[in-house]
């Protein structure tokens, strides 16, 4: 199985497809404050065993990974995600490595 995240200024869908990529399930959720909004990705992640997650994000965000801010959501007028780590949260919450790439 294969989750994948479109974070968006208004809304965050989260997805989870099986081997040949057929959405199994869905969810919609608004984009509040991380502490509202991430728990509830986390908590959908939670109940599949994920090979892994695909993220597509709002930013800007930190490219270099030799920098202190890899990951993390730079300056945005998104209350509460300006520098707010999310790509550690996406880790931390399913266990999946992290590569960012653009």
């Amino acid at each position: 199985m294969f989750g994948a995240i479109e974070a968006g200024g208004t809304k965050f869908v989260c997805a989870v497809a099986d081997e040949q990529l057929v959405v199994q399930d869905r969810v919609r959720i608004p984009t509040d404050d991380p502490q509202k909004c991430v728990p509830q990705i986390v908590q959908f992640f939670q109940q599949y065993q994920l090979s892994g997650l695909g993220v597509g994000a709002f930013g800007p965000i930190g490219i270099n990974p030799e920098s202190a801010d890899y990951g993390f959501v730079k300056q945005t007028p998104k209350p509460g995600w300006s520098h707010f780590d999310f790509f550690g949260c996406a880790q931390d919450g399913t266990g999946l490595p992290n590569l960012l790439d653009y």
